[in-house]
């Protein structure tokens, strides 16, 4: 395992202070491999055998940036280290056994889930015998296995159940590799197994936290509220700025003053009350259509300035996401909302 702890305080020695971009962390990282032979086989013999590096905080930028200049150094390491002149030997399954092996076709292929294509050759799957496979006795011509009992196989023929060995029925399966499990699903299994291993959920940055970073920008910033709402707030007379919380903070404060006004002319209204009931209120009990208009005016602004509040409580809520990552490096390779 890499630890990106280790290389932080390694670069921060050779630089004299925390490095502040990737450059700057690779010319440190040349400094440590120049003049620290431990550190330069260490870093070498993970270029070799593909180290992973331990998980860290993403809040941590310093250790963000000595992570992406250690892996832009080692996957260069790496391609000449991995360079080597091909070869005609071939591994059986087991691993104990090469043998030098010209011509031999693979019988099919396996992609993996990062992607690397492998052959698979008739030696990677081992001859089993099972019931209901197929066998051609030189004697007794077609049969189908019946039964497998240790070394002994039973074997039905035209002319009757035989008894077998197993080490000889072996050799007479027709098709030794059509009732052969597919090792292809159990490693696909694991793969999958392991990627939602390295799942877990996070709270991500709620719409106000991303507008308080990005400060206004308008390349980046989508506003605290909805172009909606602000054309909205403008048929009433409200004009807000989308991107700055005063500014709307300064129209939620006309909300209570609203509702007052709207409890002067209907006495009637509860507490907490519903638009549709002052709606309901404003039909039976008022007697000019000056108060009228006055309500139907009150009612709209109160409708916006509600649509508002709304907006702005849904921009302070954190979504929460599932977040999955790669073996190898921690890398994020696959985020995804969480509903329910």
């Amino acid at each position: 395992m890499i630890s990106t702890a280790v290389w932080s305080s390694r670069i921060q020695a050779a630089l004299g202070r925390e490095p502040r971009s990737v450059q700057e962390a690779l010319e440190g990282l040349r400094a440590v491999l120049k003049g620290d032979e431990v550190a330069k086989r260490e870093f070498f013999k993970a270029a070799r055998e593909n180290q992973r590096f331990e998980r860290f905080s993403r809040d941590d930028r310093v250790a963000l940036i000595v992570w992406a200049a250690l892996k832009e150094a080692l996957g260069k390491s790496a391609q000449p280290l991995g360079q080597k002149a091909p070869s005609s030997l071939v591994v059986r399954k087991d691993n104990s056994v090469k043998e030098e092996v010209k011509g031999v076709k693979p019988i099919g292929d396996w992609k993996s889930p990062e992607g690397r294509v492998y052959d698979v050759y008739p030696w990677d799957i081992p001859t089993r015998v099972r019931k209901g496979a197929r066998i051609k006795h030189p004697q007794y011509g077609q049969g189908t296995v019946l039964e497998v009992n240790g070394n002994a196989v039973t074997v039905g023929f035209k002319v009757g159940r035989k008894k077998l060995a197993l080490k000889a029925v072996k050799g007479m399966v027709v098709d030794r590799y059509g009732h052969q499990p597919d090792r292809r699903v159990a490693d696909a299994k694991g793969w999958l197994e392991r990627f939602l291993a390295s799942g877990e959920e996070v709270l991500a940055a709620s719409r106000l936290e991303r507008e308080e970073e990005l400060a206004g920008n308008p390349h980046f910033s989508e506003g605290i509220i909805s172009q909606e709402v602000v054309s909205r707030l403008e048929e009433v007379g409200i004009r807000v700025d989308p991107y700055s919380l005063e500014d709307i903070q300064r129209a939620l404060g006309l909300l209570p003053q609203k509702e007052a006004a709207l409890r002067e002319l209907l006495p009637e209204l509860s507490q907490e009350f519903s638009l549709s009931e002052a709606q309901q209120l404003a039909r039976q009990g008022l007697s000019s259509r000056e108060e009228a208009l006055k309500v139907g005016r009150l009612l709209k602004e109160l409708a916006v300035l509600r649509g508002l509040r709304f907006e702005v409580q849904r921009a302070g809520f954190a979504p929460l996401r599932a977040v999955a990552y790669r073996d190898s490096s921690g890398e994020v390779v696959y985020t995804a909302p969480v509903y329910g």
